[in-house]
């Protein structure tokens, strides 16, 4: 069985939230979603205007899913900001 892994900058991600590449039939709908949030002081976050951290942006997608994606869908929001630019850091 193949595992579909879709990767995007939280800028460019689907406003709609989780797109991926699940609907191949070798994937039997397994996939890993992953965005990379980039903190920027000078820019939006990310394009969901409610969420203000990674962890929120991930109970977010997390949440979008229906009972079946999120037992073959892992939805995983890794903060990539420099360390110098961190809310709190």
């Amino acid at each position: 069985m193949d595992c579909a892994v879709d990767a995007v900058p939280d800028r460019q991600m689907s406003v709609g939230g989780v797109d991926d590449g699940t609907t191949d039939p070798a994937t039997d709908g397994y996939g890993i979603y992953l965005v990379l949030w980039f903190a920027d002081s000078d820019k939006p976050a990310t394009r969901n205007p409610d969420a203000s951290t990674p962890e929120e942006l991930q109970r977010r997608l997390e949440q979008r899913l229906t009972a079946d994606e999120a037992r073959k869908i892992a939805v995983i929001v890794m903060d990539v900001t420099k360390p110098n630019r961190r809310v709190g850091g």
